[in-house]
């Protein structure tokens, strides 16, 4: 990025930052100390920048010109959380104010300027009755045991934990969560609006879901069964076990009949690829499951396995027919000819073809090592896809200068040949920023 760009956006960065810093000292008023009997309030701002080594002649973002991924990016974000509890009714929202400066390269290479206001979360909830709590708002609902994905959340493609830094969009649930017992609960939901979550290539379709849960214990274990509207069933489930005090099993998985993921195919009598649900059908059933553990060492750190089977990726034969889709239509995305926009909708296709992962066996490993020496926190994750020999390493660290100031670095690097799924758009990603905390 270059250097105006960074200089006229942390200006007013580091003006926020100031602006915030001086009013901690501010003396509570009589109103203050009412509120704070009802009203739990923290604030956040992040500043940061973002450099993308992007993938210039990837087969399916040719020349950047269909992603268009900024090269360098610098981010402001202010992240407000509010929570006002009374009796039995809580209210929470997080708004959040986002303003961002960049530029794409390539042949599509622009600079540019942005900003947004939104509700990320939010939601009203009610005790109804004495085990039975009823909601409704935008959350980003995560559970399950597993650190590569989670099989089990019909909702939620991303985890987040790729990526610490970004807060991924939620949805609109309708929520009741019935609790006789700390050891037994049963929650229905109802996906009404995509809310802010990401946009796949299929569009949105609401979702009803029930989950079991039985935590004692030494172990926990959950049932989840969903329906999304003109589609068959997902059941899904995890199970969690605590074998001794530095050893965590766990399982992860869900299974369908059918499919709504897009494979690549050819109509009768034509040459030209296209993707499709070609598989969206009540017949064979199709699973995603993890397997792993994670062991505590004696000075905290906890290293972290994972295999992952996702059987309704792409078998060797139908990648290859997935890559030979890209090189052809990136040709007529970049032609000039009348075919550039049907290959820059097929192209947008392939890139989310509704799969949680791309092929079908992997492999995930973590390092993970919190508040060390009471300052820092660091990661490391690598996936290897065992089908095509690609792979991505993944790092996060903090450092907490006060109780207020944190700085933080996150980098990415891929590695494989263009035919693989690592590889297909960005070579690596490396980020930091500053984020101050008010409680």
């Amino acid at each position: 990025m270059n250097l105006n760009l960074s200089r006229r956006l942390l200006l007013p960065g580091l003006i926020v930052m100031a602006s915030l810093c001086a009013g901690q000292e501010a003396a509570d008023s009589g109103l203050s100390k009412k509120l704070h009997e009802h009203l739990v309030f923290n604030f956040q701002t992040l500043t940061y920048m973002t450099e993308n080594g992007i993938m210039n002649h990837s087969l399916f973002n040719p020349d950047n010109l269909l992603a268009q991924i900024p090269q360098g990016e610098g981010t402001i974000e202010l992240r407000p959380n509010l929570k006002w509890t009374q009796g039995r009714f809580m209210l929470m929202a997080k708004p959040r104010f986002l303003a961002a400066m960049g530029f794409t390269s390539g042949s599509a290479g622009k600079q540019s300027n942005s900003g947004d206001f939104f509700l990320q979360e939010w939601s009203v909830r009610v005790n109804a009755a004495r085990a039975l709590t009823v909601s409704y708002g935008r959350e980003f609902l995560q559970w399950g045991p597993s650190m590569s994905i989670s099989p089990s959340n019909p909702f939620f493609i991303d985890n987040g934990r790729d990526n610490p830094v970004k807060e991924i969009g939620g949805r609109d649930f309708l929520r009741a969560v019935y609790s006789p017992s700390s050891k037994y609960s049963v929650s229905y939901l109802w996906n009404t609006a995509q809310g802010r979550s990401q946009t796949y290539a299929q569009p949105f379709l609401k979702t009803h879901a029930v989950k079991f849960d039985y935590t004692p214990s030494s172990f926990n274990a959950s049932v989840i069964v969903s329906k999304k509207t003109d589609a068959p069933p997902v059941v899904g489930g995890f199970l969690q076990a605590t074998v001794s005090s530095a050893l965590l099993l766990y399982a992860e998985g869900s299974a369908h009949r059918g499919t709504q993921a897009l494979f690549p195919y050819q109509e009768n009598n034509s040459a030209t690829w296209q993707m499709a649900d070609i598989k969206n059908g009540f017949g064979h059933i199709y699973s995603t499951a993890v397997v792993g553990g994670a062991y505590t060492l004696r000075n905290g750190s906890t290293l972290t396995g994972e295999y992952i089977a996702n059987r309704e990726g792409y078998s060797d034969a139908e990648a290859q027919q997935y890559y030979q889709l890209g090189g052809e239509n990136s040709q007529r995305l970049t032609s000039t000819g009348p075919q550039a926009e049907s290959g820059a909708a097929t192209l947008g296709a392939a890139l989310n073809p509704q799969l949680l992962m791309l092929r079908r066996n992997y492999l995930f490993f973590q390092f993970l090592r919190t508040n060390y020496r009471d300052r820092a926190d660091f990661m490391v994750r690598y996936t290897a896809n065992l089908d095509d020999g690609s792979g991505k390493f993944a790092a996060y660290a903090t450092l907490n200068c006060t109780n207020h100031i944190q700085l933080f670095a996150l980098g990415m690097v891929t590695h494989g040949s263009p035919n693989t799924e690592a590889a297909r758009l960005v070579r690596h990603q490396a980020m930091g920023g500053i984020r101050i905390f008010i409680k």
